[in-house]
């Protein structure tokens, strides 16, 4: 089944083993156990790499999870561990999943090449990702689903297939100074009725828009800088609301900021500048408040289409 497991409330260190096509996981640990998995290598297993289970915790450290048939590391139930400089590439789900109402840390990992997401957060799960690198994934680099929440700060997800990170559903986390760039779809997208908040994130040069915000969310969008982007700088589209305070959308192939269909958020204080259309556009039945934007060097500075209704207020 396994190449090594851990069950009850063991402990103690695995290090340098290689855990390679096992019928199930390379390293299992369930229950209260709680070890230290220090440079093993996890490879080809027909389930995940490394799997948590249980109430589970412990460290896992520099870890090689490649080429599994599920996830490189798998996180379920109330598990919690530290995760911490693995390397999770080409497995054919997720570089790391997370599900239950898991939680711990993900810090310095690399989760690149996989047929999925980089690192999935999904039901209840609420873990801290810290600096982790989520490249050239085959969907995106990170993705929120559920009800999850938790933190994701200083990630940089790059040149993934879709967009940079996702937060769908219910789901609300935190995404602070997180670097989305290169992208082949958006840089952070919004989908559901997902809110929580954007702060202090830069997306550039994707190929869709910095930050896209559709059907029934809400998040806050707070200091962003989204800039030559091939689409725009934020999109608003569905019956989208919330709030875009303090952000930056320059340089942009089209729009600043573009607010489409119903949707109907507060833009305040942002600046949109050197877009090749304009700053930014209101379409369709949209609505909310524009207040004290600048909008300088643009194309055009301010579109209002026939049927919206913004409150425009300089």
């Amino acid at each position: 089944m396994c190449g090594i497991a851990y069950l009850g409330s063991a402990a103690g260190t695995a290090r340098d083993n290689v855990c390679a096509a096992n019928e199930k996981y390379g390293i299992y640990v369930g229950e209260q156990a709680h070890p230290d998995l220090l440079n093993n290598r996890c490879e080809n297993n027909k389930d995940s790499g490394i799997a948590y289970f249980g109430s589970a915790a412990g460290t896992a450290r520099d870890n090689v999870c490649a080429a599994n048939e599920k996830h490189g590391i798998y996180v379920g139930e109330q598990a919690h561990p530290d995760l911490h400089n693995n390397r999770c590439e080409k497995n054919k789900q997720c570089g790391i999943g997370y599900f239950g109402s898991t939680a711990g840390t993900a810090r310095d990992n690399t989760c690149a090449a996989n047929k999925g997401i980089g690192i999935a957060v999904t039901e209840q799960a609420h873990p801290d990702l810290l600096n982790n690198r989520c490249e050239k994934n085959k969907l995106c680099g990170i993705a929120y689903a559920g009800s999850a929440a938790g933190t994701a700060r200083d990630n940089v997800c790059a040149a993934n297939e879709k967009q940079g990170i996702v937060v769908a559903e219910q789901a609300h986390p935190d995404l602070h100074n997180n670097r989305c760039e290169n992208n082949k779809d958006s840089g952070i997208a919004y989908f559901g009725s997902a809110a929580g908040t954007a702060r202090n994130n830069t997306c550039v040069a994707n190929k869709g828009v910095g930050i896209a915000v559709a059907d029934q969310t809400h998040p806050d969008l707070l200091n962003n800088r989204c800039e030559n982007n091939k689409l725009c700088g934020i999109a608003y589209t569905g019956s989208a609301a919330g709030t875009a305070r303090d952000n930056l959308c320059a340089a942009n192939e089209v729009i600043g900021i573009v607010v489409a269909e119903q949707a109907h958020p507060d833009l305040l204080n942002n600046r949109c500048e050197n877009n090749k259309d304009c700053g930014i556009a209101y379409f369709d039945s949209a609505a909310g408040t524009a207040k004290n934007n600048v909008c300088v060097g643009n194309g055009r500075d301010i579109i209002v289409g026939d049927q919206a209704r913004p409150k425009i207020i300089k």
